[in-house]
C-alpha cells in the first residue's frame, strides 16, 4: 500500500484508490515512453484529463484505444495491432474487468516488453 491505496505488483501493476491517477506517469515512464492506453469507453471521459496529464508530465506519449464490448479475439487483435502500429512500449488499461483483461492480453500479443499497468473502474463512485 502507498498512502492507504492498493498497488498490486504481479504480472503488471494494479492501482486502486484515491489519488492513484497522479502516480501513473511516474511509474509508466520507468517502463517506456510510448503507451497504448486501452480505455473503457464509459470510464474514459471520467478520468481522461487526469490520466493524460500524469502521462504527459512524465514524458510518456500516448495513443488511446477506446474499448467497448467483450474481451474477445477481435478486440484483443485490434488493440494489439493498434499498439504495434504505434510502436507502443507499454500498455495501460483503464476501466473495468473486460477492458483490463483486453489490455493484459493485447500487451502480451504486441511488441510491448513491459507488463500492463491497470487502473480499474471504481464501484459506482467517481475517481478522485
Amino acid at each position: 500500500m502507498r498512502n492507504g491505496n492498493l498497488i498490486q505488483l504481479c504480472s503488471g501493476r494494479y492501482y486502486q484508490g484515491s489519488g492513484v491517477l497522479s502516480h501513473l506517469g511516474g511509474d509508466a515512464v520507468l517502463l517506456g515512453r510510448r503507451a497504448l492506453v486501452v480505455a473503457d469507453a464509459a470510464v474514459w471521459p471520467k478520468v481522461e484529463a487526469r490520466v493524460l496529464r500524469s502521462l504527459e508530465q512524465s514524458g510518456v506519449d500516448t495513443k488511446i484505444w477506446l474499448f467497448s464490448g467483450h474481451c474477445c479475439p477481435g478486440n484483443v487483435r485490434s488493440a494489439a495491432q493498434a499498439g504495434q502500429a504505434y510502436g507502443a512500449e507499454l500498455v495501460v488499461g483503464v476501466g473495468g474487468g473486460r477492458a483490463l483483461d483486453t489490455a493484459k492480453i493485447a500487451g502480451g500479443c504486441g511488441r510491448s516488453t513491459s507488463p500492463p499497468l491497470r487502473l480499474p473502474a471504481p464501484p459506482q463512485r467517481g475517481w478522485r
